[in-house]
């Protein structure tokens, strides 16, 4: 039993091998789906150009602060977003809360919220 959640991992491409590493060494890359994405971004020059980034997908892990295997990937996601806008951790816990932000995930990751009538 326990408190779930969907958890998100960003980062940009040529710093995945760090974090995936980490997520290694806690037996959890196999829990990620891994999906690659081109946020093309606009320097002052105007000129666009690829940003590739790497996107990580987990359900239904008990992420807790204070878990080893937790901790370990935050400071590293944290440590990959001290130098700009290059990693990001989110998680939704199963009754809709975002939780354990790190990065700046919202220029990646959309939450979205409505409500259905059943029936």
């Amino acid at each position: 039993m326990g408190y779930r959640s969907e958890v998100f991992l960003g980062v940009e491409k040529k710093d995945a091998k760090k974090l995936e590493k980490v997520l290694k060494d806690h037996d959890l890359l196999e829990n990620f789906e891994k999906s690659e994405h081109n946020f093309k971004c606009q320097y002052e020059n105007d000129e666009w150009v690829d940003n590739l980034w790497y996107i990580y997908k987990a359900s239904w892990l008990k992420w807790y602060e204070g878990y080893k295997d937790v901790d370990a990937i935050t400071e590293c996601v944290d440590k990959l977003s001290e130098d700009g806008d290059k990693a990001f951790q989110v998680a939704l816990g199963e009754d809709g809360v975002v939780h354990s932000e790190v990065g700046c995930h919202w220029d990646y990751i959309e939450h979205r919220s409505e409500l259905v009538i059943l029936g």
